[in-house]
């Protein structure tokens, strides 16, 4: 578990520091990696390049960039990480909200509150043990959650990721290196040579075709029909059973 601990006070700094080795010390299986930052700054061009935390401890109030300036920051590449806000007063609590805070603590940040927030977080992370997929924008990268895709588009040398949200992410790969990596997923196939989609989005099948959202509607190649007709009626039985 990697947490990120961003505090201009060097004092705030070392004693959350100090409750996190403690914590590692509690939970040796959780394999607790920590990383402290001084300044805002240094944080998000680390972050450009590696969004790979799992929590993000950040104060609210640090010269240039604040608390919420920063988690607006983190949420244009990361929808998943936890943000615990640490601060001296309340009145930033509403502001939280807007970039999805899981948690709000006061300092001087006490042993128990944080131990329980980071138990919950644990929990809630193996409980959902969401999967994720890594790839490049311009620079930075980006952690895209598999259940956000609703499928994935080869043309020339450009990979276009279709969002739930009906935003489009395009990054340079292959679609088979990609398909390798949503493999891991039963909901993900291939299902013509320029695509893969998310099953579990469809709506219907369509003579050589699968409905998707927007009506938008993805070609089955002919050699792939019969597996994905299969696949799609193993997708709705599931469903069934899970409704």
């Amino acid at each position: 578990m990697r947490i990120a601990l961003v505090d201009d006070n060097h004092t705030d700094l070392t004693h959350l520091k100090m409750h996190l080795d403690k914590y590692a010390e509690l939970y040796p299986s959780l394999n607790v990696e920590i990383l402290t930052f001084s300044n805002p700054d240094d944080f998000l061009r680390y972050f450009a390049m590696n969004p790979i935390f799992d929590i993000i401890l950040l104060d609210m109030v640090m010269p240039f960039f604040n608390g919420i300036e920063v988690g607006r920051e983190i949420r244009k590449t990361d929808t998943l990480v936890k943000i615990i806000y640490t601060t001296i007063s309340p009145e930033f609590a509403i502001d939280a909200y807007e970039v999805k805070a899981y948690h709000y603590l006061m300092k001087p940040v006490l042993e128990a509150p944080l131990f329980k927030a980071l138990n919950e977080i644990v929990y809630l992370n193996e409980k959902n043990q969401q999967k994720k997929l890594s790839i490049k924008d311009h620079d930075s990268i980006i952690n895209l959650p598999f259940s956000s895709i609703l499928y994935v588009e080869v043309d020339k040398h450009l990979l276009y990721f279709h969002l739930k949200d009906q935003s489009i992410i395009s990054t340079y790969a292959t679609l088979k290196e990609v398909a390798q990596q949503l493999s891991i997923d039963e909901c993900f196939m291939k299902v013509h040579h320029s695509f893969i989609v998310n099953l579990s989005e469809v709506i219907a099948l369509q003579n050589r075709s699968l409905l998707l959202p927007s009506n938008r509607l993805i070609p089955i190649s002919r050699s792939q029909y019969n597996a994905v007709k299969s696949k799609y009626i193993d997708q709705i039985s599931s469903r069934s059973l899970t409704s």
